[in-house]
């Protein structure tokens, strides 16, 4: 999930994340996932990876989801393949800088 303006800040950016997450408990309760954060490659700006466990149907959370993040940013949705290295994606730029963290949604603070 990426911005349509530049975000540097983690904690700005991940706030968003926890109102997405507090958005999304309305559907589904027990709505979990993780999210990791991480900048570009020039460092300039903030984007996120979310993987997402949800009774609710794939269309009907990418529907939702779409709603929410579309008025902040861009969303580039690929459904769970147990056959993908996600691990990998998720964690490749970890301890990288201050902000490249992987948390769990329901355990965000901000």
């Amino acid at each position: 999930m990426s911005y349509r303006k530049t975000i540097k800040s983690y904690k700005n950016s991940i706030s968003n994340v926890k109102k997405l997450y507090q958005y999304l408990i309305q559907f589904d309760s027990k709505i979990d996932g993780f999210v990791s954060s991480e900048s570009n490659s020039s460092f300039d700006n903030l984007h996120h990876h979310l993987v997402i466990n949800s009774k609710v149907d794939y269309d009907v959370l990418k529907n939702e989801i779409n709603k929410f993040w579309g008025k902040i940013g861009l969303i580039d949705f690929k459904e769970y393949d147990t056959k993908g290295n996600y691990c990998y994606y998720m964690c490749k730029h970890l301890n990288k800088g201050d902000y490249n963290n992987l948390e769990i949604l329901s355990k965000l603070e901000y």
